[in-house]
């Protein structure tokens, strides 16, 4: 439970309660009139904060998300998010996710994977799919010194070497933001870029947003804003949902439709029941894939 998560947060601090508490203070205005007899009823269990603020310390204390999710208390979906989220759900029965199938598939099995590699080395590798919705020329962004050395860290749903699904981030945002000559206000090293890209169906989608999110969180715990690049009206709706606001937009063809870049606090985003659901329910398998590169997944193409 949550006090534990506290308890052990607070042992492995090198600050006093009172420091904590000053500090959570000026961490995030959520915690404006946090006292020192407030906290003490969360580190002994007497009351627990909301939701989000739970992700707030978990954040405040640069701890990786994979190691307390189990702990953090959660809360029952609400009606108003299941039907924004069921209407991005219907997407992937329209044609703009099945465009991606450009290979027969030759096997039964299907394994999700983990991969870091160049922004050139992640086009070169997934050009099928960009070739096929007429996009390369939109969605590819910077330049080719930068394409060569920025890392994009990919997960992707294969059945051999055909690829299914896959979503992307890229840990440097600014460049992408520079790019587009959009000002960035937050600290550059807090900030995350996640390419949405393309999922067959609503399993796979599910799978890959829980670990690439999982991955972030991993590997920047102190994470503050989250940048979202995607395609369609329903996933605006859905990240707006959560504090989202687009910071730019361009027209698409009439295949796949508008593209938008959205910013997101993240801890907004993650305390989204229907999100955090996703996370938590793949804290196995990436606990594997994220060691191993490879996983073989027990569901059904």
């Amino acid at each position: 439970m949550l006090f534990n998560l506290i308890r052990k947060l607070e042992k492995e601090s090198v600050l006093s309660r009172k420091e904590i508490v000053e500090r959570l203070q000026n961490f995030h205005c959520s915690f404006e009139f946090l006292d020192e007899i407030t906290f003490c009823r969360w580190a002994n269990g007497v009351t627990t904060p909301n939701f989000y603020k739970q992700l707030l310390l978990i954040s405040f204390f640069s701890f990786p998300l994979v190691n307390f999710i189990e702990m953090i208390d959660y809360k029952i979906v609400p009606k108003k998010n299941r039907i924004l989220y069921d209407k991005i759900l219907d997407l992937f029965n329209c044609y703009y996710h099945s465009v991606s199938c450009y290979e027969p598939i030759t096997s039964k099995t299907i394994t999700l994977n983990y991969s870091l590699l160049t922004v050139s080395e992640h086009w070169n590798i997934f050009s099928g799919f960009y070739e096929n919705v007429k996009s390369k020329n939109n969605i590819r962004f910077m330049n080719d010194t930068i394409n060569s050395k920025v890392k994009t860290y990919v997960f992707s749903i294969k059945n051999k070497e055909c690829i299914l699904s896959h979503t992307s981030c890229i840990f440097e945002a600014n460049y992408f933001l520079d790019y587009l000559n959009l000002s960035i206000d937050d600290d550059s090293d807090k900030s995350v870029l996640i390419n949405v890209s393309y999922y067959a169906n609503s399993k796979f989608f599910e799978i890959l947003i829980g670990n690439i999110l999982m991955h972030i969180q991993n590997k920047v715990p102190d994470v503050q804003s989250l940048y979202i690049l995607f395609r369609g009206g329903q996933f605006l709706n859905f990240i707006e949902s959560s504090g989202g606001k687009v910071v730019w937009k361009e027209k698409g063809n009439t295949l796949i439709g508008r593209a938008y870049l959205i910013k997101v606090e993240w801890a907004e985003f993650v305390s989204n029941p229907i999100v955090f659901n996703l996370v938590k329910a793949q804290l196995k398998n990436y606990g594997i894939v994220s060691k191993l590169g490879s996983i073989d997944l027990d569901v059904l193409w």
